[in-house]
């Protein structure tokens, strides 16, 4: 006998269907959020003391609260777990790792309100795949607002759908409701979110050809007009009005798009993104199949219009994490179009599709996994350069622009905040920091006084010793900075040592590699690292085959860091090139000066794998 609908048993039945229908998309999503906090925990340092992420850390640390900036109040949420740490008195480590954990844990409230709450098929499968596929640097730059309010315009996508869905405007009208308060929470993320809204309401509209619905133009102009509201109410700051192009800046770069900066590093790095270009594969392949021409239109017209956007935008970004801020976005629209085209397949073919998702996630682990090298090189220069400075009892330093790691180092504006983090984490007696400047003269004044602590290089003199927070970074008081890098033309480089690893060292995947080389003053007086003139000594290679032919002459050069005083030894970084073709190899180092060999040679050797995935 079948049980009439709505009864007990057909209720019991629909339940145990969607449990089973969930089950694969929940845990492919549990396993992917655990991945990612696994990497939150690990790499933590990389995701809160760097860049931007060291800025936005000392100033809730400093102020002992939430902080924002250019009024995207949404990055609160994340700091709520370490701010209630700081003020129960928790060490400076486990202040930190909630810090970069409590952005993963924000994607999986809202996974887990889409998966288990709304039991919503197609963005249980695209969450994942949005956190993952168009990510490599910005993982490790977590505190983008973007990135945090990608998740939430997944549940947006989710309550548009309901909303649209709904048999009359009665059933609807709290779906919209709902979906207009979560749009309200995303726009305080990042006003560009717009773009991925716009996105969702023309895609939506065409996938089930909604446009002559009432419900449609309510909504989507309710949506839009929020973002016209806010933008209204609250206008942009100077810093986004400088990065936004006027219609006259994308008219003329849109003609020079080959020779901008940041379309010179896409094109360098596309190919790292395999999890994104084999999820735009897939979903072109079943649009194509399933003849959804117009979704498919949409979406690659779509992209090419935001990246050429992006292009501009950043045309003048220095570094790979500014370049790399809008990928994801591009991995949520061919998710959902992937999403939209797999829900339509039978039994047998969707679970094939998950399995699909869970390859895309998978490589998009793996993609971020492999980011991590340069930011952890980042982060070693920072710990290595303080704990030597430390232990001279020199914990407030100056070093010269030409002295800096550029090639890992990238930009040099929070290297305050960064050195101050990364050494704070040992103790707030080791605390020590580093201050890198062009600008020597400003420094001859400002960094000699005894309560000065130097944060941003565009205001280094906000913020005062008397109001740093003295459980986490106890700074002497009694003494300015001194220079990492002091002039000197007396001393014999025949007393320098210079020792490389041992073991064949293996090389990363990535261009380059930085081998730690084993620095040993064995003379009587300070070592420089640059001459009268204020040149830095570099470190420079050459690759040999084991047979003794020369493979490359290295055109990385790597500056000396620190000056070593008599009888010390510093871990000094090597940046070395990653040939081409695998095997084992040679390398000789040498000290030069203006092109001029000095002081000794130190030999290793490097092993080479193959060509990164």
């Amino acid at each position: 006998m079948i049980a009439p609908d709505g009864s007990p048993e057909t209720t019991a039945a629909r339940k145990r269907d969607d449990r089973r229908a969930m089950a694969l998309p929940a845990s492919i999503g549990a396993v992917v959020l655990f991945a990612l906090g696994a990497f939150a925990w690990r790499y933590y340092l990389e995701r809160t003391a760097c860049f931007d992420s060291a800025f936005f850390s000392w100033l809730m640390i400093d102020g002992g609260h939430p902080t924002s900036v250019l009024g995207r109040y949404g990055s609160w949420i994340a700091q709520l777990l370490p701010v209630a740490l700081i003020q129960l008195g928790a060490p400076l480590t486990v202040v930190l790792k909630a810090y970069s954990i409590s952005f993963i844990a924000f994607h999986a409230l809202l996974f887990y309100v889409v998966t288990f709450r709304l039991k919503d098929l197609r963005a249980a499968m695209v969450l994942p795949v949005v956190l993952t596929a168009g990510f490599h640097y910005m993982f490790y730059f977590g505190i983008s607002e973007l990135y945090q309010g990608l998740s939430i315009t997944i549940v947006l996508w989710v309550l548009i759908r309901r909303a649209w869905d709904a048999p009359d405007f009665h059933h609807a009208g709290p779906w919209m409701i709902a979906a207009f308060l979560v749009n309200v929470c995303a726009s305080f993320f990042h006003q560009l979110l717009v773009l991925p809204l716009i996105f969702l309401l023309v895609f939506e509209t065409v996938e089930a050809r909604r446009w002559k619905q009432r419900n449609t133009w309510l909504l989507a102009i309710a949506l839009l007009g929020w973002y016209a509201v806010r933008i209204a109410v609250m206008p942009a700051s100077t810093y986004e009005e400088a990065r936004m192009p006027k219609v006259m800046d994308l008219i003329t770069y849109a003609f020079k798009l080959g020779e901008l900066n940041s379309t010179i590093y896409f094109l360098m790095v596309w190919t790292k993104f395999k999890a994104l270009l084999i999820l735009m594969g897939a979903a072109g392949v079943l649009a194509l199949w399933q003849r959804a021409w117009l979704r498919l239109a949409w979406t690659t017209l779509f992209t090419a219009g935001f990246l050429v956007l992006i292009l501009i935008v950043d045309r003048d970004g220095m570094a790979p994490v500014i370049y790399e801020n809008y990928y994801p976005v591009i991995g949520l629209v061919w998710g959902v179009l992937f999403a939209s085209c797999a829900v339509r397949l039978g039994d047998t073919a969707i679970k094939r599709a998950f399995v699909y998702c869970a390859v895309v996630c998978g490589l998009g682990l793996l993609q971020i996994h492999r980011g991590h090298y340069r930011l952890t090189d980042r982060v070693e220069y920072a710990q290595r350069i303080t704990t030597y400075r430390e232990a001279q009892g020199e914990r407030k330093s100056l070093v010269r622009f030409h002295n800096y790691p550029w090639y890992y180092g990238l930009v040099h504006w929070a290297a305050g905040m960064e050195s101050a983090l990364c050494s704070g984490v040992r103790g707030p007696e080791k605390a020590a920091t580093v201050f890198v400047t062009a600008d020597v003269a400003m420094l001859d004044t400002v960094a000699q006084r005894p309560d000065q602590f130097l944060g941003p290089d565009w205001m280094p003199t906000w913020f005062k010793l008397v109001s740093v927070d003295q459980r986490f970074f106890d700074f002497p008081q009694d003494r300015g900075y001194t220079w990492a890098n002091a002039p000197d033309t007396t001393f014999e480089f025949s007393h320098l040592e210079m020792v490389g690893p041992t073991d064949p060292y293996r090389m990363i995947p990535d261009r380059f590699t930085v081998v730690p080389i084993v620095l040993h003053n064995r003379g009587t007086s300070r070592m420089p690292t640059c001459s009268e003139g204020g040149d830095p000594y570099h470190l420079v290679f050459t690759t040999y085959t084991l047979d003794g032919k020369e493979y490359q002459r290295g055109s990385a050069y790597s500056s000396l860091e620190t000056d070593l005083a008599p009888g010390t030894s510093y871990t000094q970084g090597l940046v070395v090139e990653r040939p081409v073709d695998k095997g084992r190899y040679t390398v000789h180092a040498q000290l030069l000066l203006k092109g001029k060999v000095i002081g000794p040679e130190v030999r290793f050797q490097i092993v080479v794998d193959g060509w990164p995935f």
